[in-house]
């Protein structure tokens, strides 16, 4: 059995042993000394404080300034602002930021300062770190964004992460790299071609400056130039032919009928035409248009000649009378039957190929005139695009000599 642990009671029964422990474990905040004698903690005062529930989707720096603009709405006297601060914040964690707190050692935290980075350490590690990181290093402009609105989002992005670690000037070079090539121009003319020569505080300021500013600008037009251009310079992207895609798919159903040796009829290919060149010729109306019977063709009653005798008409005619006259239903019959539809001729492999080579050259060609048209563009827009910079220039020279006028004039004054 072993001896018997030293460190248990011999008086005590199992049954005293097994009962739960009823003494509390004590707090993991020690609290601060206080000449305070009598503390009277409202509830109203725990229902305004913020909560914190230790999600993903939650950020402990924006708790942690929710916090501290909450307790700087009510004062206790004799209280310092550390020891109010660790008494209310244990009531502002719910959920798994709770049980956090419970889970540090008693009285292992002893001033605010240390209760903060146990708390960031906790919900804000370093793998969440480098994630924003990331993220502010590649900022990049949105398509159609406003310039307003990039340099907001790019804030925004730096505040969520105080830790971040990037300097000033380091955070104007990547929001800078990040904007699109008509925005860097923007904020080149608008500080006279001189915007890297500033520093990181003066540019951070200009920035901000001309965000304000560029709020009251009109963007409608530059959008509607903006949807004709594409997302990258020198790419261009053509939109879908659902006519040559139409033409495509009936001579690729030919060519597969002339693999599996099924017969290739007059119809089919008129109907690949149809859907090809959309150039059809509507057939007769008659009820017989498309009936015609190859062995009808030396018929005499279906030859005409100038001299034909006059005797051989009228035998062919009375014969033709006394049959019908002796048998109407046996001659309409006959007659409906040597009449019906007989299977279209059947076209050879050579002349199928030929017209499919003869529509495929139609394709090329139209594929060309498309190319054609698309280089056109291009050189309109490389055209734009060197009005553009034209303008970019002498806007800035402009700027610079009314920059110059004003410092010779504030030189004069003085």
């Amino acid at each position: 059995m072993g001896e018997p642990l030293r460190n248990v009671d011999p008086l005590r029964t199992l049954r005293e042993l097994f009962a739960p422990i009823t003494t509390n474990t004590p707090s993991c905040i020690m609290l601060p000394a206080t000449n305070a004698t009598h503390f009277d903690l409202k509830p109203n005062v725990i229902q305004i404080l913020p909560t914190f529930n230790g999600l993903e989707n939650e950020d402990p720096y924006v708790h942690v300034k929710e916090f501290l603009e909450r307790c700087n709405t009510f004062e206790f006297q004799n209280f310092s602002d550390e020891s109010l601060r660790l008494r209310l914040f244990p009531f502002s964690l719910h959920g798994k930021a709770k049980a956090w707190l419970h889970s540090n050692l008693p009285e292992s935290i002893t001033s605010w300062e240390i209760l903060l980075t146990k708390f960031y350490n906790k919900f804000f590690p370093i793998s969440r770190i480098n994630e924003f990181r990331r993220k502010i290093s590649t900022f990049c402009q949105e398509e159609d964004e406003k310039f307003c609105d990039s340099w907001e989002r790019f804030k925004e992005l730096t505040m969520k992460c105080p830790p971040h670690g990037f300097e000033t000037w380091r955070l104007i070079q990547f929001f800078y790299n990040g904007l699109t090539q008509p925005e860097r121009y923007m904020i080149e003319s608008m500080n006279g071609g001189g915007f890297l020569n500033l520093t990181g505080e003066e540019a951070y300021k200009t920035l901000d400056e001309l965000s304000d500013n560029s709020q009251r600008w009109d963007f409608s037009s530059r959008r509607g130039k903006c949807s004709t251009t594409t997302k990258n310079e020198g790419l261009y992207e053509v939109k879908d032919n659902e006519d040559i895609k139409g033409k495509l798919k009936d001579l690729m159903r030919t060519v597969e009928a002339l693999a599996l040796n099924k017969p290739v009829t007059t119809a089919n290919i008129y109907q690949a035409e149809v859907n090809a060149f959309n150039d059809y010729r509507k057939p007769t109306s008659g009820p017989l248009a498309e009936t015609y019977n190859p062995g009808w063709r030396n018929h005499p009653n279906f030859s005409w000649k100038q001299n034909q005798p006059q005797n051989q008409g009228r035998t062919s005619n009375q014969a033709h009378t006394q049959y019908s006259s002796r048998f109407p239903s046996q001659a309409q019959n006959q007659f409906q039957s040597s009449h019906q539809a007989q299977p279209a001729p059947q076209l050879s492999l050579e002349e199928t190929l030929q017209a499919f080579i003869q529509t495929s050259n139609q394709n090329i060609q139209q594929h060309s005139q498309n190319i054609q048209e698309l280089q056109k563009v291009t050189m309109n827009n490389n055209q734009i695009m060197q009005e553009l910079k034209n303008v970019t220039l002498s806007n800035s020279q402009t700027i610079q000599e009314l920059k110059n006028e004003f410092m010779d004039s504030k030189q004069f004054t003085h």
